[in-house]
């Protein structure tokens, strides 16, 4: 049985489809990234645990290996700082795990055979990562941060 020459793609056709993922991935990325940065602005300077421009850093090749998981929990901190000062008792810590398991998985992802279902895990991780970290700048935005008195204002002898 004769194989068509057709089935298979040029090299100019791959090179091409080629392209157009990683032109995909980076754009992705990059809204990604944009996205941490704006949740970093939301958040009140004082409860930031990162400037919201050091985010950019991932893009340094093999850095942004290490850089990645000091984002991750940077970012997740800072959230939590920003819930505590608005007065959640009990901060969401899933932001947190669902990006290290993205970091890691990310790490995996270099390893043969397990790479390639590493990264497929990575991805989904990353994804929802990206939402749960949109949905709380969302929320930061849509509250205001009003500070709450401490004791010395409510008694009227002022800050010591």
């Amino acid at each position: 049985m004769d194989i068509p020459n057709n089935l298979f793609p040029s090299g100019l056709e791959a090179l091409l489809v080629f392209l157009a993922v990683l032109i995909l991935l980076v754009i992705s990325f990059v809204l990604y990234l944009i996205t941490l940065q704006n949740t970093l602005k939301a958040i009140q300077s004082e409860n930031q645990r990162m400037p919201p421009g050091q985010v950019w850093l991932l893009f340094i090749p093999l850095f942004n290996l290490v850089w990645q998981f000091i984002v991750v929990s940077r970012v997740a901190s800072s959230i939590q700082a920003e819930q505590r000062a608005r007065g959640v008792e009990y901060p969401d810590p899933s932001v947190n795990n669902i990006g290290l398991t993205y970091c890691i998985l990310n790490c995996l992802g270099i390893i043969p055979f397990v790479g390639a279902l590493a990264r497929l895990a990575a991805m989904v991780c990353w994804i929802i990562h990206w939402v749960k970290v949109n949905a709380y700048r969302k929320q930061f935005l849509a509250e205001p941060f009003i500070p709450r008195a401490d004791d010395s204002e409510i008694f009227g002898y002022g800050k010591l």
